[in-house]
């Protein structure tokens, strides 16, 4: 297994960083606080990334250093430091954990520490191995799961490519996935208190290649950008390549914006057939408009469970069986009844207690064609269920906010009162297919301005 850390914007592993990298990388014994360098394992344009041990414990960590000549660049420093207190702040299993950061005057030092990690990218997998579909499935899922801790932290990664996913072994499995390199994020909201370094207006943030439109187009971004980058990479891992490509950043920004999107093979390299739902699901994340794009990296995790591909697609009316998402929400309803309901027990022990009518409810019913539609909450993202649905809704004046998203076909949103028991039967727009294929060079040379 070979050792490789992302650093920020252009990363090598330890076998190819550059000579210039490598020259001006600090010497194996240099003491920096309590950690002592052993080798460089990755650099890039902003610093390196070394492997060190703490000179009493020897714990091994990785220890990210900020490059001399940025350390007077005070916007620079700070989004440095804001990338460990941002991936502090999501602390998810799949994401690589920062311990501390640091910012030391004599001598002038910016570094973080982080989890040592030995594995390979999923650059490296790709360039090596074929991946089956079930592999695939669980490394987006964890993927999503990941991106979706850090959304609801309030922090988009921007940055996400094949480099910055890396795979470790876990038990028997060889694609537990660590999420890495928040350098570029977008934090939308304060961290710890602290200020956030703002991105300049227009500005183009990120590796071109797995850029969403808008973000190419240099206009602002949200989670569903990640949404786009994690179908980019699903569409790699299926095809051998990403979707678009150019000779230039010109053309390449060009295609992504107004080209079609190619088709995916009908099988991948080792000969497996690509799942239906599967293509469905990674044209509905490279929608060319956000808003025609998963919602939430929760849909794209629930769409890549292996129990719900089958819903997802079917096109039988039939009554969902109660697995998954499901269950969770059915177990918040119940949860909720019983804490609403008086307590039966309690009204025989204690008699003369006068006994609470329970709430009134109404009733939601939703269907759409097709049916297997996933229905969530428009406010808090709270999945509800897949259709043919039947909702218990308390009774009163408000209206409640759905989403309705099904792979491969456009999402809607509807307001419904919650007065009265009503039915929803909704004809879901099937996105329009593409048969075209664009054709170019390999991108050579196409860097981050930043």
């Amino acid at each position: 297994m070979s050792e490789h850390l992302a650093d920020a914007y252009d990363v090598t592993s330890e076998a190819s960083a550059s000579p210039d990298a490598q020259t001006a990388s600090l010497p194996s014994g240099t003491l920096i606080g309590a950690w002592v360098i052993e080798a460089e394992i990755g650099a890039g344009s902003m610093g390196q990334v070394y492997r060190a041990r703490h000179q009493r414990l020897g714990r091994h960590v990785a220890l990210k250093v900020l490059r001399d000549e940025l350390l007077d660049n005070a916007d620079l420093v700070e989004r440095f430091l804001q990338e460990g207190r941002a991936v502090n702040q999501i602390n998810h299993e799949h994401i690589v954990e920062v311990h501390d950061y640091f910012e030391e005057r004599d001598p002038r030092r910016v570094y973080c520490v982080m989890e040592y990690l030995q594995g390979q990218s999923l650059a490296q997998r790709l360039a090596h191995h074929a991946s089956s579909i079930e592999s695939i499935r669980s490394m987006a899922r964890q993927m999503a799961s990941a991106l979706g801790a850090s959304h609801a932290a309030g922090v988009v990664h921007r940055d996400l490519k094949p480099d910055n996913i890396f795979l470790v072994t876990r038990g028997d499995r060889d694609d537990w996935v660590k999420v890495l390199d928040f350098g570029v994020a977008k934090c939308v909201e304060p961290l710890n208190g602290q200020p956030l370094v703002q991105t300049v207006q227009g500005a183009v943030m990120g590796t071109p290649r797995y850029m969403a439109p808008e973000q190419v187009s240099g206009l602002d971004v949200d989670a569903r950008t990640d949404v786009y980058a994690l179908g980019n990479i699903l569409y790699e891992l299926i095809a051998g390549q990403p979707p678009f490509d150019g000779a230039s950043f010109g053309q390449l920004a060009a295609a992504i914006i107004k080209d079609p999107l190619p088709p995916l093979p009908t099988h991948t390299a080792r000969q497996e057939p690509v799942p239906a739902d599967l293509a469905a699901l990674i044209a509905a994340c490279l929608a060319k408009a956000p808003e025609d794009r998963p919602g939430s990296m929760a849909v794209v995790e629930a769409a890549l469970a292996a129990e719900a591909a089958p819903i997802l697609l079917t096109r039988v009316r039939r009554r969902p069986r109660v697995g998954g998402m499901g269950l969770v929400a059915a177990a918040l309803a119940l949860a909720l009844v019983f804490a609403l309901r008086p307590d039966a027990a309690t009204a025989v022990a204690v008699p003369q207690v006068v006994a609470i009518a329970p709430p009134e409810e109404v009733t939601l019913w939703i269907e759409t064609q097709p049916a297997g539609a996933i229905v969530s909450r428009g406010d808090s993202g709270e999945p509800l269920g897949t259709t043919p649905l039947e909702v218990k809704l308390l009774r009163d004046p408000s209206t409640l906010p759905l989403r309705i998203e099904l792979a491969g076909y456009a999402p809607l949103e509807r307001q419904v009162s919650k007065e009265s028991s009503q039915r929803l039967e909704l004809n879901l727009q099937e996105l329009r297919k593409t048969t075209t294929r664009t054709s170019g060079g390999l991108l050579s040379g196409v860097r981050d301005p930043y």
